[in-house]
């Protein structure tokens, strides 16, 4: 597979944690990406059932954007067995919302998708993203990222993981730039970066 802004992808109710995304504007806190504005929409079952009938149209509409060049991003993992899982596990657990999939438009457009693989388990969440092809290179993999990390911040998460394949050097250097850094490999053969969701704690 080629060299891609893409991470192992993983993924409350309509809760404060759900409209956080949903509802702002999403940049660098620092200021570092002010070049970006990020909208980051939490998915939900409507979405999902939409995106898996492959309806585009309706898809855009619940988004809020007014085009979806290429979805899902080519190259990355967000696939069919992805979207798949997220939907069940809404169905099955209404409280895992906005602890998955988010949609990730720039202006008018998709561009992306991040997320978490979960709840936290003992204060660590694992995130994963996805960057639509036509989009990569332009730091979306960062600033998403950065929206992740503040989002796990301001829910009281203590750690944070993602797994790259070791070929993969934009992502793990969108990775970097957030705060990340290697930690180890796993039997994949995958690497491990975490960083703190507060290193001044």
């Amino acid at each position: 597979m080629p060299d891609t802004d893409v991470g192992g992808f993983a993924g409350i109710d309509a809760s404060p944690l759900v409209r956080i995304l949903s509802n702002s504007q999403m940049t660098s806190t620092s200021g570092r990406d002010d070049h970006l504005s990020l909208r980051m929409v939490a998915g939900t079952v409507s979405i999902l059932e939409a995106e898996l009938a492959g309806d585009l149209h309706c898809m855009a509409q619940l988004l809020g954007v007014d085009v979806i060049v290429e979805w899902p991003p080519n190259g990355g993992e967000h696939d069919r067995d992805a979207v798949e899982f997220f939907r069940q596990t809404l169905l099955n657990d209404p409280a895992s919302a906005g602890w998955l999939v988010y949609y990730v438009a720039r202006g008018g457009e998709l561009v992306a998708s991040a997320g978490f693989f979960g709840p936290p388990v003992a204060g660590v969440v694992e995130i994963g993203y996805s960057v639509c092809l036509r989009y990569r290179r332009q730091e979306i993999a960062t600033s998403a990222i950065r929206a992740l990390v503040d989002l796990a911040r301001s829910q009281g998460v203590q750690r944070l993981t993602a797994h790259v394949r070791p070929d993969n050097e934009h992502s793990i250097r969108a990775l970097q730039r957030a705060g990340f850094a290697q930690t180890t490999s796993d039997q994949d053969g995958q690497l491990m970066f975490t960083r703190e969701a507060n290193p001044s704690a």
